[in-house]
């Protein structure tokens, strides 16, 4: 009896580190001239039926950035604009069959933009 509840205690660790994994989010650089008071993270969250690739940008600059993120996966640019000390997250795909993506983002400071 001992012995069960120590490798049910044991499954239950690994589940709780797999679901952990399931959720950790890795950084990613964003496109050269990207202001430097803008970062990019990355992550992939699995959902009931597959992973849902979503891209964040925190805006530390001192005022409104305008980006185009893309994803190779889902090459069709879609464009957020950030507020001043925000934060936005862009939904590139939902249900996929992989975790894995490399995220394009590129930023410029909305003064700057055409």
């Amino acid at each position: 009896m001992f012995m069960r509840r120590s490798l049910i205690g044991n499954w239950a660790r690994y589940g709780v580190v797999i679901g952990i994994s399931a959720f950790a989010a890795w950084g990613t650089s964003a496109a050269p001239g990207t202001p430097d008071c803008v970062q990019v993270s990355a992550q992939a969250v699995y959902r009931n039926y597959g992973y849902d690739h979503l891209v964040s940008i925190a805006n530390a600059c001192q005022e409104s950035v305008m980006c185009v993120v893309s994803t190779n996966v889902n090459p069709e640019p879609q464009r957020v604009e950030v507020a001043p000390k925000e934060r936005a997250d862009v939904l590139t795909f939902r249900g996929s069959p992989s975790r894995a993506f490399v995220p394009k983002v590129a930023c410029r400071l909305a003064s700057a933009a055409p």
